[in-house]
């Protein structure tokens, strides 16, 4: 546990950062559906959210080259809190569409940044118990965030200022910790074809789950609702 407990500030900004992703999720779909935007409307935008999410995937890591972890997290982390806000003052189908977007790329590399700084500080023997750690922090704190939802409600400004918050308020623990800033990656790869020939049927499970995932994720908040579920519920 000693290789862990330098990690533990970037394990604390996950949970927050990962706790207003979540609740960002949800709360776009059922405050879209309350502006009255379609359902297609609001699966356009977690499609647009996912179409960022992949640039961001690809091209992140070299704007991690370029300029380390620390700097890659703050700015992108910035982008995501002032887009979280603009959502709230502009009431636009299409702007929403554009915000998630660009919601997307900051919030695939801010997962890099997180990922790549976890595995980076651990030793073979102690990097899955880390990224077990790791994935038990996102579901907890998605799973916590949704309960702000029914505290704040799905209307008005104050649950986006809170979303806001919650994304500003994890540069915090990145700043502040005692572990220096990882080098950044000499090379910058991405190889897919390489990871279908390792583990073709795990590559077919992730763009499964992925396409699942995403449909789900963007939509049924606001099939909750249609079928009578309260907002406590959804």
């Amino acid at each position: 546990m000693s290789s862990i407990r330098p990690l533990i500030p970037l394990l604390i900004a996950a949970g927050i950062l990962l706790g207003g992703n979540g609740l960002q999720g949800t709360l776009i779909a059922l405050r879209g559906a309350r502006e009255g935007f379609s359902a297609s409307d609001i699966g356009l935008m977690g499609t647009f959210y996912f179409a960022g999410f992949l640039l961001g995937c690809l091209a992140v890591t070299r704007i991690l080259k370029a300029v380390g972890h620390v700097r890659t997290f703050s700015a992108l982390a910035a982008i995501a809190s002032v887009g979280t806000l603009l959502l709230v003052l502009v009431i636009d189908p299409v702007m929403w569409c554009a915000i998630r977007f660009a919601g997307g790329f900051c919030f695939a590399g801010l997962f890099t940044v997180m990922e790549a700084w976890l595995n980076s500080g651990v030793g073979n023997k102690d990097r899955a118990r880390v990224l077990a750690i790791y994935r038990m922090v996102d579901i907890g704190s998605v799973t916590g965030a949704q309960f702000l939802i029914p505290i704040f409600g799905a209307g008005g400004f104050a649950i986006f200022a809170v979303m806001s918050m919650m994304i500003t308020f994890s540069l915090v623990p990145v700043s502040l910790g005692d572990r220096s800033n990882p080098a950044p990656p000499e090379e910058v790869k991405l190889d897919l074809p390489r990871v279908w020939r390792i583990s073709p049927l795990g590559s077919i499970g992730c763009i499964a789950v992925g396409v699942t995932n995403s449909a789900f994720r963007t939509l049924s908040p606001v099939y909750a609702e249609e079928i009578g579920m309260s907002v406590a519920y959804v």
